[in-house]
């Protein structure tokens, strides 16, 4: 199903993988993202946060940068996105994987890698344009 299809008030792209230390972890119950955290066991995350969100409405995306905002306002916290969206979570807002593979991102350290980036950007512009015809 197209990452832009999926249903929830957050979508969040996972990537499925064996997760290292450094990686921001993904939990997911009942086919719910229930929390983001670095300092958790690998054995508990089913993959990666893929740093790509999508919210489903503007009323969303609204409370998101209202939490941002909040947290930032707030000298001793100190903030992190994944903080703003488990925030989110334990409101009550529904949180729905995406989950890929390696071909969801690139890094960039190369040419190589610039053009499998520029082919990425233009099957994302293709879905966007196919499913969502007012955003083009």
């Amino acid at each position: 199903q197209p990452f832009l299809n999926k249903t929830g008030d957050v979508v969040v792209a996972v990537k499925r993988k064996h997760c290292t230390a450094e990686d921001v972890k993904v939990v997911v119950e009942d086919d719910r993202i229930v929390l983001f955290e670095e300092d958790i066991p690998a054995a508990r995350a089913v993959g990666e946060f893929g740093m790509l969100v999508l919210f489903n409405s503007p009323a969303v995306s609204r409370v998101f940068f209202e939490t941002v905002e909040r947290f930032l306002a707030n000298q001793q916290h100190k903030s992190r996105l994944i903080d703003a969206l488990n925030n989110m979570i334990q409101q009550g807002y529904t949180f729905t994987p995406y989950f890929f593979d390696e071909h969801l991102g690139v890094e960039v350290d190369t040419y190589d890698d610039l053009e499998k980036a520029r082919a990425l950007e233009k099957l994302f512009r293709e879905e966007v344009s196919l499913h969502s015809p007012a955003l083009h």
